[in-house]
């Protein structure tokens, strides 16, 4: 079951249109957009900027907007530092993806759905623990931007890979789960985007200075 009706770009099957001169970007999808991926999003952003490095970063689900990370997942997070006080679902949905967006999704069955409702995005939709261990084996053309890289990994892909439930490659949904499943998954995803985030930031442009002269700073 899919949800929300298939773009014109999905029903004709094209490739989704990419603007190389954007900021390259990361959208992580999980189901409801409640736990795993606002833990991704959060994550990333914080990992990027002790990389030094820029891009995008996003979270979306496949269920409705407007519901609360539960109360045990935003307690651990505070725990490692992460505030999902404020954040509130965003169900998937093209308008909010940019171009030359990544698309990581927890789980085989996520971008499985993805890809029924979109076929067009096919080739920047992966599972977060599968796209790291095809990108730990890829080679990037000689001077690749971030697109090229994204093709690189996923060349000669087939689409049954996205067959198949409970694989390895999947994150476990902490979802109604005690504390120490959500400590275990936030770990489970520091893991992953520490190796994922080594590999891209040679491809992702360095984050802006902070040069105290922005809007705020001293007179």
């Amino acid at each position: 079951m899919t949800h929300g009706p298939t773009s014109t770009l999905a029903a004709q099957g094209e490739a989704l249109p990419v603007a190389r001169n954007r900021l390259p970007s990361l959208m992580f999808v999980c189901t409801a957009n409640r736990c795993r991926s606002p833990l991704a999003e959060a994550l990333a952003r914080r990992m990027l900027a002790r990389h030094g490095r820029a891009a995008g970063v996003s979270s979306s689900g496949l269920l409705q907007d407007g519901m609360p990370t539960p109360d045990t997942g935003v307690a651990v997070a505070a725990e490692y530092g992460l505030d999902l006080t404020g954040h509130r679902s965003r169900r998937f949905r093209e308008s909010l993806l940019p171009p030359d967006a990544l698309i990581l999704t927890m789980t085989r069955a996520q971008a499985r759905e993805i890809v029924a409702a979109w076929p067009g995005l096919w080739p920047r939709v992966f599972t977060l623990k599968g796209f790291t261990e095809l990108a730990s084996d890829a080679s990037a053309p000689r001077r690749a931007d971030f697109l090229d890289w994204i093709d690189a990994v996923g060349s000669g892909r087939q689409r049954s890979s996205l067959l198949g439930n409970g694989t390895p490659d999947e994150v476990r949904d902490p979802m109604g789960r005690p504390a120490t499943v959500w400590r275990e998954v936030i770990e489970d995803l520091g893991r992953e985007l520490d190796a994922l985030l080594a590999l891209a930031s040679p491809l992702l442009p360095a984050a802006p200075v902070d040069d105290g002269t922005g809007p705020g700073a001293p007179g």
